[in-house]
């Protein structure tokens, strides 16, 4: 991770810990009903884990969803449901080039927000990303509104 991924993840963390329940995504829906989704890595791969009362009921890839194998940070910043929608706010981030450091932008990241809603039984229905900084496309650092206790008012861009 560059140093400018670490600073920006870090204070995005650190808003986001502030502000948030926990860390790690719990979340009360309702009076003896409780929900988790968890960020899991399990050979080589990542996975949002949606658990109910400590049950697994549905995993999510994040490599398959995001196209890229190679994720090295997932970071789940907020969750909430709403009207039978659960929403998922995170950050992923993964190396610029696969080429161990060598060359242009070897050793740089690429950092992105995302959003995702999960309807009632379980379907993914919606993922959306943002990338927040990126060593090959010279994108230096997008500071993003987002509100983590309501991740279901979504990213929004600056001066859009």
């Amino acid at each position: 991770m560059t140093s400018r991924s670490s600073c920006f993840f870090t204070m995005i963390a650190a808003v986001c810990l502030s502000c948030f329940v926990s860390t790690n995504g719990f979340a009360q829906v309702s009076k003896g009903d409780f929900w988790e989704i968890k960020s899991v890595k399990k050979n080589h791969r990542n996975y949002l884990v949606f658990e109910l009362s400590g049950k697994t009921l549905k995993t999510y890839n994040l490599n398959k969803l995001t196209g890229k194998d190679n994720i090295e940070t997932l970071n789940i910043l907020g969750t909430k449901k709403v009207n039978n929608i659960y929403f998922v706010l995170f950050t992923y981030e993964y190396p610029s080039v696969n080429n161990n450091g060598q060359g242009y932008c070897g050793a740089g990241n690429e950092g992105f927000m995302a959003l995702i809603h999960i309807n009632k039984k379980l379907q993914l229905t919606r993922f959306e990303k943002h990338q927040a900084y990126s060593c090959i496309n010279n994108i230096d650092t997008v500071k993003f509104i987002y509100d983590v206790k309501h991740p279901e008012y979504g990213i929004k861009l600056p001066n859009r």
